[in-house]
């Protein structure tokens, strides 16, 4: 990998403030697709799909976001005018997002239909920690999702990552 190509498919800094942070969430995962689909480095499409999870893990932890949560849960179980904003504006650019980087981490060898299934996979084990946050505390007898119960989910979910695109590699050789 040469220092061009590495420098060219990086997670883009995020900004200060929470709500610039939330709106700008699905512009880096655009923006880190668009930079590493157009090339052929799999490990930097593979770093920019591990910070695409922290990211989602370090906002299913955050107070700001239990409303949205809500609203999001709700409309998912009943799609009307609301989901349809949420999915075309947020759900739907960052889930493209997700797909360009499975493929590219996995250097295009399953289809887009299976990268969609896979995408939607790994984002759903990162939902739940905000979704079913009251069985989360529970099973884990933890109080909150303080900074070690972070790291350790964050820990989990970039183990679960590697597996899986590592599985992806074995199953397509070459």
């Amino acid at each position: 990998m040469t220092s061009a190509t590495s420098t060219a498919c990086t997670w883009p800094r995020r900004g200060t403030s929470a709500a610039r942070r939330r709106r700008g969430w699905v512009a880096e995962v655009d923006s880190a697709a668009r930079a590493c689909s157009g090339q052929r480095d799999p490990i930097a499409a593979r770093r920019a799909l591990h910070r695409v999870f922290e990211r989602a893990a370090e906002v299913s932890r955050a107070e700001e976001t239990k409303a949205v949560s809500r609203f999001i849960v709700m409309e998912q179980a009943e799609a009307g005018a609301g989901f349809a904003l949420i999915y075309d504006e947020a759900m739907g650019p960052m889930l493209d997002g997700i797909v360009a980087l499975l493929l590219a981490a996995v250097d295009h060898c399953i289809s887009e239909s299976e990268a969609r299934v896979r995408g939607v996979a790994l984002f759903g084990q990162v939902l739940v920690f905000k979704v079913s946050r009251a069985s989360v505390f529970r099973a884990n007898r933890w109080p909150e999702i303080g900074p070690d119960q972070l790291a350790m989910i964050k820990g989990v979910i970039a183990s679960n990552l590697d597996a899986i695109l590592d599985r992806i590699l074995e199953e397509h050789p070459g």
